[in-house]
Formats: C-alpha cells, structure tokens, sequence
C-alpha cells in the first residue's frame, strides 16, 4: 500500500470537507441550505480526487476547482423563485423546472425553492391572512422604509414595518423583516443579539421565541433584508424587543440596534 498517496487522499479529503461545509454554512446564513447539491458535489470531488492520486493530470486538477466554485455559484446566485410556503402571509410561485430545484429552509416551517435551471409555467396564488391590497400596502411601506435607510447616513437598521409595533395573541406567531445597511467601508460580518424586556425593565427571554439569522456579511454600502420570526407563549403583556447588530470584528460596540413593540393578547 501507498502510504504517501493515501496520507495525501486524506489530507485533501479533510480539506474539502472543510471547504464545501465552510461553503454550505456560509449559505445557510444567506439562503438557506441545499438538501441536494451538497452530496452531488461533494461525491463527484471524492472521485475525481482518487481519479487524480492515481494519474496526475492538469484537467483532473482544473475539474475538482470548477466543482468547487460552481456549488459556491449554485449557492450565490440568486435563481428565479419556483414556489415558496410558511406562516408569513407570501405569496406562492409555482412552476415547472427544466433543471434541478435548490431548496432553502427559512426559519419555522417556512422557505422556497429555486429553479437552477429555465422555470416555465410559471403560476402565483396568493397564500395567508393578508389580501393582494393589503399585501400592496406592505410593499410601499417596505419600499419606504428601505429608501429612507439609504439616504440617512445615521441609520443602519430598521424594521420594514408601519409603526413601532404589532399585536399577538398567545401562541401566535408573526414573521417580519428587518434591513441592515452596512456603512462601513469594509465588509460587515455580523451576529445578531436579543433582548425581550416588560414595561418594568425586567429581561424575560422566555416570553416570546424569536429566531434571526445567527451571521451574515454584507458587502460595502450594502443593504439586506432579514427575517425575523416571533412567537408568543401563553404570557399576556407589553414587551420591547431589543434587537442589536454585533459585528464580528469589534464584538465590543454595537453596530446597529433598534426596539420593536410587541403586544401579546389573549
């Protein structure tokens, strides 16, 4: 046995291990995670790395390169939406793809897939509480709030809602987004922090489940939208969510932070 080949196979294999999950994780804080092209691609570089420990070729080589950088493609690029579904009142597009279909998980029984291919009958239906009117309304209030973050250079996060606030009832859950602009002339990776607090002051985390993304990167003078999914418990009160921007490279000072009224009702 070839101890050097098979030391060399697991040393590249432990390398691209760490490459398509680094690829994967950093997807799923942007878009979710593919249920499909990770063991394909993954599968296909494992045989082209035994192919290439038993004859050198600069094609082989170029081969395993391109299977990288085509699932990082895969997982960037932002394909035409075939359908999504969840609790937060969307809209479903529906169609037939003539290729493959990634689909993205959001947060909470909710998420979409992507047509990495030509997507043709293409139908949408209208699904949640929310009328198409309603739903228009929602949009201009986004549209605004997000034209208001990009003139006002003091302002780097916002929730995409009308007012400070909503209501709940118990055991209800609300999907909303927020925006973050990154201001500063480098990228901003960052992570997300949480305070839920009565009228008193008083932190109580166990009055409502809130999920955000954990970590995410923006791009210099960009601004991303984000979804924030509430759910109430069966406490009944006034709460103010505090949401804080934390960035990665100076976890000590908050980036961004801004308060959202939640009111939970029986």
């Amino acid at each position: 046995m070839n101890w050097k080949k098979v030391g060399l196979f697991v040393l590249f294999l432990i390398i691209g291990i760490f490459l398509f999950g680094l690829i994967t994780i950093i997807g799923s804080f942007e878009v979710g995670y593919l249920s499909f092209f990770l063991p394909l691609f993954f599968i296909a570089f494992v045989v082209f790395l035994v192919l290439i420990l038993k004859e050198y070729s600069k094609k082989k080589l170029m081969t395993i390169i391109l299977l990288i950088v085509v699932y990082w493609l895969i997982i960037l690029i932002p394909f035409p939406i075939c359908d999504s579904w969840g609790k937060w009142g969307e809209t479903s597009r529906e169609c037939t793809c003539i290729g493959f279909e990634k689909t993205t998980f959001g947060i909470s029984d909710a998420g979409w897939s992507r047509c990495v291919g030509f997507p043709i009958n293409k139908r949408e239906e209208f699904r949640g509480t929310f009328s198409p009117r309603q739903s228009e309304i929602q949009e201009q209030i986004e549209q605004q709030i997000l034209e208001d973050l990009i003139v006002s250079p003091n302002k780097k996060l916002s929730f995409l809602i009308s007012g400070v606030g909503f209501s709940l009832k118990t055991q209800q859950s609300q999907g909303i987004k927020f925006a973050v602009k990154n201001a500063k002339k480098a990228h901003l990776s960052f992570k997300t922090r949480i305070e839920v607090r009565k009228p008193n002051g008083e932190i109580d985390h166990s009055a409502l489940n809130i999920r955000t993304p954990f970590l995410s990167i923006i791009e210099p003078l960009e601004i991303k939208t984000y979804n924030l999914f509430i759910e109430s418990t069966d406490k009944t009160e006034d709460y103010l969510v505090n949401l804080k921007i934390i960035d990665i490279e100076s976890p000590e000072t908050v980036y961004a932070e801004n308060n959202l009224a939640v009111v939970v009702i029986e």
